[in-house]
């Protein structure tokens, strides 16, 4: 089980409902919110604790697997760890706020350690051999009241942890030492302790009497702070390189390794480590009041006992990387947590309206760059007609067919008159096209100059002359549509001819319509003439 408070979290695995806060009592609500941890039975998660008047702190959260909910055994391990736990206080045991057995999974919330465990301490070597020594005394007086509880009638309980392990012993960053997880613990008339004959414990700190099964007390947890005390002194551990059959052989025949004379530990302390392994209990230390006695005459013999404030600031600074990074994942965590789905989707509708004006500017760039790149394209595609046109002839007009051409010996220039009774300035061929329409003829300014004024014109300066111009255009327009007149039939023999040869007509400015706009610097106009 990890440690309550250690800083290795554990992602969560969801068989544990975090939607909504555990009440407690007092009006407490405890709102679980990151995993820290978990072990064969039980599940330990990080909470907020809310109370009245803004009370808040963080808290532990241990509760049982739910993929073990169903097997007894482990949920009466579980209520009596519970009922034990919620009895026990002293500065050097995890302390239970408040307990919840009625739930459909029972759980305890007890306090949140900021540290680490001996087993990680002893591994990162952050400590020195006094310093752990004092650590080891401390845990003793916890164990030594736990040994000592008694019940409301006054009847010792008989309690044992059964599972003492650098991994269940807590040194927090100022300095204090914690015994963790009664969850296997004995007591009288335990109901657990009734129910299964499993062999409970961690095998390498396990006395010989509760691995082969026999009645075990408090000396069962003396030996297994002698095996402590002798890893701490020869610096590896006791049953270091031995498979678990071979341990389980020499703890069954009473072989204890003794502390071996190259490690060099003074003689008093390995006394005391061999006294508090011994393989008979009868032989061990009586209690773990009277361990500690001898253990607490040793260091003073050192000539300095390290004050725990001190042992917690050279934890804090071994592990401060570790420290910051634990309490940002927890900030970030309790932040996450704390947003109410509401204002998550809320805060997600923000950000993207954050990020539609960006977007908007994009769209606006393109098109504003399209109509710029369309624009030039016109612009390019009118030039390139405007200059097609002033190459091309001054009349554009189709080949009048053979079926529908003027009369014998009639002359066709580009003055002739449309038809009988037409006004004069709209110039044609005078067969028409093949499509039966009158092709209009086009004059480029250039050549306006050289065009002669119809009779309608003739005597008007040049700008009637556009005004008549305008008009003839307007005046035969319709006529444009209609079909090309059938050729006229030759004059008789008996037609007068012409008492004197009519003027020269002279020809009209024409005004170029097609197209009926220009561009000037870029902007374009349409001609007056035109319209």
């Amino acid at each position: 089980m990890t440690a309550p408070g250690s800083l290795h979290t554990v992602e969560a695995t969801g068989e544990f409902d975090m939607s909504s806060p555990i009440l407690g009592d007092g009006g407490m609500s405890y709102l679980p919110f990151m995993a820290i941890g978990e072990g064969g039975m039980a599940r330990v998660l990080l909470a907020k604790a809310k109370g009245p008047g803004g009370f808040e702190k963080l808290v532990v959260l241990k509760t049982i697997r739910r993929d073990a909910l169903e097997n007894p055994t482990i949920r009466k391990l579980f209520v009596d760890e519970a009922k034990l736990c919620a009895q026990l206080n002293h500065p050097n045991l995890v302390q239970v706020y408040d307990v919840d057995l009625d739930a459909e999974s029972p759980c305890l919330i007890m306090e949140y350690l900021e540290g680490k465990t001996l087993q990680e301490i002893l591994r990162a070597q952050a400590l020195t051999q006094i310093m752990l020594l004092t650590v080891c005394s401390e845990v003793l007086a916890g164990l030594h009241y736990a040994h000592e509880l008694r019940d409301f009638g006054g009847e010792l309980m008989n309690v044992v942890h059964r599972d003492v392990s650098p991994h269940n012993l807590f040194v927090t960053y100022d300095g204090s030492a914690k015994v963790l997880d009664f969850g296997i613990a004995k007591m009288a008339g335990a109901v657990s302790d009734a129910v299964t004959e499993d062999v409970k414990g961690k095998l390498s700190y396990m006395a010989p009497e509760q691995l082969l099964g026999n009645q075990v007390d408090r000396r069962a947890d003396v030996f297994a702070i002698g095996v402590l005390l002798w890893e701490i002194a020869v610096g590896k551990r006791m049953w270091e390189g031995l498979r678990e059959p071979v341990i389980m052989h020499r703890l069954a025949t009473g072989e204890i390794p003794p502390v071996p004379p190259e490690a060099s530990v003074d003689v008093q302390l390995a006394g005391i480590i061999a006294k508090a392994t011994a393989a008979q209990v009868e032989e061990r230390y009586a209690t773990a009041l009277e361990l500690r006695d001898d253990l607490d005459a040793y260091i003073a013999s050192t000539g300095r006992r390290p004050p725990l404030r001190e042992i917690g600031e050279v934890l804090a600074v071994a592990f401060a990387d570790d420290r910051d990074r634990t309490a940002s994942k927890i900030r970030l965590a309790l932040a996450k947590r704390s947003i109410p789905p509401q204002a998550e989707q809320t805060q997600t509708l923000v950000l993207e309206e954050e990020e539609r004006p960006a977007r908007r500017g994009i769209v606006v760039w393109l098109l504003v760059t399209g109509l710029a790149a369309a624009a030039v394209l016109w612009a390019l595609s009118e030039r390139w007609t405007a200059e097609v046109h002033a190459s091309r002839p001054e009349s554009i007009s189709g080949e009048a067919p053979t079926t529908s051409g003027p009369p014998d010996g009639a002359e066709t220039t580009s003055s002739d008159t449309a038809a009988p009774g037409s006004r004069p300035g709209h110039l044609g061929q005078g067969g028409g096209s093949a499509s039966g329409r009158s092709a209009p003829a086009r004059v480029e300014p250039a050549e306006a100059s050289k065009a002669t004024p119809s009779p309608q014109t003739t005597g008007k300066d040049t700008d009637k002359a556009g005004r008549s111009s305008s008009a003839a255009r307007a005046t035969t327009r319709p006529s444009a549509r209609r079909r090309a007149p059938s050729p006229t039939p030759p004059p008789t023999a008996s037609a007068a001819p012409p008492a004197s040869p009519p003027p020269a007509a002279p020809t009209t400015r024409t005004v170029n319509c097609d197209p009926p706009y220009y561009f000037k610097d870029g902007i374009k106009s349409y001609r007056p003439e035109c319209l």
